[in-house]
């Protein structure tokens, strides 16, 4: 299987269905920057003692590390 590519995208909406792509990038630069900013958000945190720490976060804060490091395809 391929790796897949990397990119962010900026959309507007009052909804997820409705939402409208503003922008994308696939530059690296960029990419690892919301990745890195990301991974400093409350939310992807590293704390064994959060009841947010389930697999799907966990999978999530990994994928972030990858981008991050250049470990995703980009």
């Amino acid at each position: 299987m391929p790796e897949p590519h990397v990119f962010v995208a900026i959309y507007i909406g009052d909804t997820i269905a409705e939402a409208k792509i503003v922008a994308a990038s696939a530059d690296p630069a960029l990419v690892n920057h919301v990745a890195s900013e990301l991974l400093h958000d409350s939310r992807f945190a590293d704390n064994r003692n959060d009841s947010n720490n389930d697999p799907i976060t966990a999978g999530r804060r990994r994928i972030l590390q990858l981008v991050e490091t250049g470990g995703g395809k980009q």
